[in-house]
């Protein structure tokens, strides 16, 4: 590692072992948080939320505004000892979705479980990806839809 914060992480291997399984534990907390707006499943948001809520405080106080050529950008201020650093861009990409973008436009794939924007016009894509999970699915359901045909006749 070339980075100061891969420095400081060899050089705190135990700090940096629990940083890990931190960022770790907030994944898989942010993906079931997702998971529960495609599910549209209230209760679940708001326990998610609540419990996301202290890190999406913290996230938005490790960026700073600069004006540069005529712009305002926000920009992570960078500390080499924030080994939970990697979490807060993600975290302000999360915020930034849940108040941007219509919930009802979150979808989880049924083939893969992996969670998507749908984009389209009219909020009809089912799957990540037509090509791969849309063609298992589909195959899978003919199979079903088959194997059933064959048992009752």
């Amino acid at each position: 590692m070339c980075s100061a914060l891969g420095r400081y992480a060899e050089e705190h291997p135990d700090t940096a072992e629990a940083a890990l399984k931190n960022i770790k534990k907030v994944r898989e907390m942010l993906y079931h948080l997702v998971s529960a707006i495609a599910a549209h499943n209230d209760v679940e948001i708001a326990r998610l939320l609540s419990k996301g809520k202290p890190l999406l405080v913290r996230a938005a106080s490790k960026f700073s505004i600069v004006y540069d050529e005529g712009e305002f950008r926000e920009v992570l201020v960078k500390d080499p000892s924030d080994l939970q650093a990697p979490l807060w861009p993600v975290l302000q990409s999360l915020k930034a979705m849940l108040l941007d973008v219509d919930a009802r436009r979150i979808k989880e794939c049924p083939a893969c479980g992996w969670v998507f924007l749908d984009q389209t016009k009219n909020r009809g894509r089912k799957w990540c990806s037509a090509v791969e999970c849309g063609t298992k699915d589909k195959m899978a359901r003919y199979l079903l839809k088959k194997k059933a045909a064959s048992e009752n006749g």
